[in-house]
């Protein structure tokens, strides 16, 4: 049998050849997985050699990130802000971005409480919750928080609610299969509502890479400009408001100025924007 080196050697010839970026940061993700360890054990262990189930199970990972599958779908999990999330291909990949949308509802929130709201805690609303990213990484930072998360994925939800058993905070956050506002009741009202809602344009489908074609297309998508969930969101959004609260997308750079002008609206003005995310407070 082939040994640690040997595998990592021809795994990132392999992963070279199909045109993948992170050759070597994926050959040592997928060997580190097909053998139960950690990167740093595949270093100490170069000349170790695999057994012929860990063989079979490394040659498979890396055919299939040859095929251009994402690295967090053959893995079975994706780390965001901190935490492990089990994902597969019923869910929208977490990505790094996203992280500024929980960094800014948590500096906002706290910055924004009145000595008398320290003991009172926040009620969210995490639209398009996937596999529950930012829900759970809102819940576990905010111990007093009561989230409500929901997705139009039945599949989604299943794959939420694991999480956040996982991460021992089920009890703050109640999961719902919904399109958007369809199943929060009228005038419930929230603090904080956060929207990682489908913004890619459809007519570029056929220019984006190929490791996007294995992502549920439902989670994607936002009609021809992008932006048709945002439309819809923001026709409604202002009936689930309180006073004083926020609203924190995720979009296209392009696209915010569209959220602007959509906001205003309603009455919103703009309080943060970066690259992907862009807040809005009553």
């Amino acid at each position: 049998m082939k040994t640690v080196a040997q595998n990592l050697q021809i795994g990132e010839k392999s992963l070279s050849e199909a045109e993948i970026g992170t050759t070597r940061l994926d050959a040592e993700l997928l060997l580190a997985a097909a053998l139960g360890r950690d990167r740093a054990w595949l270093l100490a262990h170069d000349d170790e050699a695999l057994t012929a189930g860990q063989q079979k199970q490394f040659d498979t990972y890396v055919q299939r990130r040859a095929a251009h599958e994402p690295l967090a779908y053959i893995v079975d999990h994706k780390e965001f802000y901190g935490l492990e999330f089990a994902v597969d291909q019923s869910v929208l990949i977490p990505r790094v971005e996203t992280e500024v949308m929980v960094e800014q509802i948590l500096t906002h929130f706290v910055q924004r409480k009145t000595q008398s709201e320290t003991k009172v805690g926040a009620i969210i609303l995490d639209i398009g919750t996937g596999c529950g990213a930012i829900a759970i990484a809102l819940a576990k930072n905010l111990p007093d928080a009561q989230v409500t998360a929901t997705d139009i994925s039945a599949d989604a939800l299943a794959t939420g609610r694991r999480n956040a058993e996982s991460h021992g905070v089920s009890s703050q956050i109640d999961f719902v299969r919904s399109d958007l506002f369809a199943e929060i009741d009228y005038g419930q009202r929230f603090d904080i509502i956060a929207a990682n809602l489908p913004y890619v344009p459809r007519r570029i489908q056929e220019r984006l890479a190929p490791d996007l074609g294995f992502e549920p297309d439902i989670a994607l998508y936002g009609g021809e400009d992008g932006l048709d969930n945002y439309r819809r969101f923001f026709a409604t959004v202002d009936q689930h408001l309180k006073p004083n609260s926020q609203i924190w997308c995720e979009s296209d750079p392009w696209q915010h100025q569209v959220l602007k002008e959509l906001a205003q609206e309603i009455g919103l003005k703009p309080i943060f924007e970066d690259y992907l995310i862009v807040g809005f407070g009553k």
